[in-house]
């Protein structure tokens, strides 16, 4: 009985700050012609079907937070018995609008927003709508601002990612994080993206290709890393990294965002090195104006490499350029001594390296 009456207390407990935080986030102000709000039960019967969230605090964020933002978003609005309504289109600040295909450019862009998001696949997993498959009036939709949340104001968040980094598992919701992040990793690309990165894939030659991920540009200035960054993506120790694996030549498709010329030229007495600028003939000018539509490119075709290389240290992969993660902290890497000789062994059999 204590045992049972000490569960019970906890579930209560649970119970208890899940409502507190729903009617936290019920409380923001959604507007529309008319600003005002609703209060927890009335949630459960809420007015409007749609909601709209403003970006007021951090509108144009790179790719990588702009998806997180999205994740957060919906979880909100799900929480809120509502139908998110995606945003027509998408900013890309101009510190994040150069490419392989446009280096010197640095300009504010505006992109729809389903040329980086496969939302219609998305809707069969999520509550959620396309900008064009609705008609967005007063009477049927809300537009929910960041600063109003009052979690937000309570907690002092700066944006998206950091409110739901913290708050979702006292989210009483149908959609638990995992069940988002999961579907949403899969289904995000959009389809016309797959197709053209697997047309450029049968453009490598041959067709075992390693890829590696080199992560300098903007990262380059961050105090975090105080310049080791620079040293464990330069072109030397990128070909001393391989080295040790048994990788002495072949082909390597390279996904980055350092657009110096020749800055990896030196890769070349070894490697056979392919970057999106090698096929910039089977891209058509529309794509190649959308940074964020490379990077995905990029992506597909670094995930489809049998062998990849990754700046940090990431959870999907034990092989990294740099000893250290995305936060600049130093972190054990989990590549064993015998399961490096292993690697290198089965790599130098697939590349014919072996003696």
């Amino acid at each position: 009985m204590p045992f049972q009456k000490k569960i019970s207390t906890v579930n209560r407990q649970k119970q208890e700050t899940s409502k507190r935080n729903t009617l936290d986030l019920i409380n923001c102000t959604i507007s529309n012609n008319d600003s005002y709000s609703y209060s927890y039960p009335e949630s459960q019967h809420l007015q409007t079907n749609f909601i709209v969230f403003s970006n007021d605090t951090y509108p144009y964020p790179g790719l990588r937070h702009l998806r997180t933002n999205f994740k957060c978003q919906i979880v909100i609005a799900q929480r809120l018995n509502k139908t998110m309504v995606f945003p027509k289109t998408v900013g890309i600040p101009k510190y994040h609008s150069q490419s392989f295909l446009y280096p010197n450019q640095k300009k504010f862009i505006e992109i729809p927003t389903e040329s980086i998001i496969n939302i219609k696949l998305l809707s069969s997993y999520f509550d959620i709508v396309s900008y064009d498959d609705v008609i967005i009036n007063h009477n049927n939709s809300g537009i929910c601002s960041f600063d109003s949340l009052p979690l937000v104001q309570k907690y002092r968040y700066c944006c998206w990612q950091e409110l739901c980094s913290y708050n979702p598992p006292q989210f009483s919701t149908k959609y638990s994080m995992k069940h988002i992040e999961d579907n949403f990793h899969r289904h995000q690309q959009p389809i016309y993206l797959h197709k053209l990165a697997h047309k450029l894939i049968s453009k490598i030659k041959p067709d075992f290709y390693i890829a590696i991920h080199i992560r300098r540009g903007d990262q380059l200035k961050k105090p975090r890393f105080q310049n080791k960054l620079d040293s464990c993506t330069r072109p030397s120790w990128i070909r001393e990294k391989l080295n040790s694996y048994g990788i002495l030549n072949g082909s390597i498709y390279l996904a980055t965002n350092e657009y110096k010329p020749n800055f990896f030229h030196s890769l070349s007495q070894w490697y056979t090195i392919y970057t999106i600028q090698n096929f910039s003939m089977y891209i058509n000018e529309t794509t190649k104006q959308n940074p964020y539509a490379l990077v995905i490119i990029d992506e597909i075709i670094y995930s489809n490499a049998k062998v990849r290389f990754s700046t940090f240290i990431e959870p999907y992969t034990n092989l990294s350029f740099c000893p250290f993660g995305r936060a600049g902290l130093p972190k054990q890497n989990g590549t064993s001594n015998l399961v490096k000789h292993v690697l290198s062994k089965i790599l130098a059999k697939i590349l014919g390296t072996d003696k």
